[in-house]
């Protein structure tokens, strides 16, 4: 295992702990905090579709983001393939994948590309945006398969997860934008006009 890696797994127990510690009123505060912030900044963009997540053990919920969206954004969740994600929309059947992650049972697959904006979990983001996942690398396989159109990838978490350094391997591509209850940051011009409206 190179030393990257033995970083990236040092971390991610350091920043699961750091989520698990958060109380419950806190959660709820910073969620719904960000989930007003998310809401006003999707519904000025006029965007078409919007990749969101289902939260699983302590990551942020965006479980009221779909509902808030305008009537003519469509809200799609990953699912899992071999060569990487598709995006679906809620469906009523939710299915248990092999990670213990929740998808849409439902037959209507969009690829990547065709996003306006992503939404990514995550454990930890730093000041140059490189992300920190769960170490499956699902979002990053799907990303780098589709980099000549990519969405708009907006980072989302606890304000406790945005860190000094996060390690980062030579593949590895920054967020565009980190958003929490109480801070956004750009990492991109891209992300900077998302943020500000210029």
């Amino acid at each position: 295992m190179s030393d990257t890696a033995q970083a990236k797994r040092a971390l991610r127990r350091q920043m699961r702990a750091r989520r698990r510690a958060l109380t419950a009123t806190a959660r709820r505060r910073q969620q719904r905090q960000l989930q007003a912030r998310l809401a006003a900044l999707l519904r000025r963009r006029g965007l078409r579709r919007v990749g969101l997540y289902r939260a699983v053990a302590s990551e942020l919920d965006l479980g009221a983001l779909a509902s808030a969206l305008p009537r003519r954004t469509q809200a799609l969740y990953p699912r899992m393939r071999r060569h990487g994600l598709v995006f679906v929309p809620a469906h009523p059947r939710w299915q248990a994948t092999a990670v213990r992650t929740l998808e849409p049972a439902g037959r209507v697959q969009w690829p990547v590309w065709s996003l306006d904006v992503l939404l990514l979990p995550l454990l930890a983001c730093d000041a140059r945006g490189m992300r920190l996942g769960q170490g499956g690398g699902w979002y990053d396989r799907t990303l780098a398969g589709s980099r000549w159109r990519r969405p708009l990838c907006v980072g989302v978490g606890f304000d406790e997860q945005y860190t000094t350094t996060v390690p980062a391997a030579a593949h590895d591509a920054p967020l565009d934008v980190y958003l929490s209850a109480r801070i956004a940051r750009a990492f991109t011009p891209r992300g900077q006009r998302w943020l500000t409206g210029f």
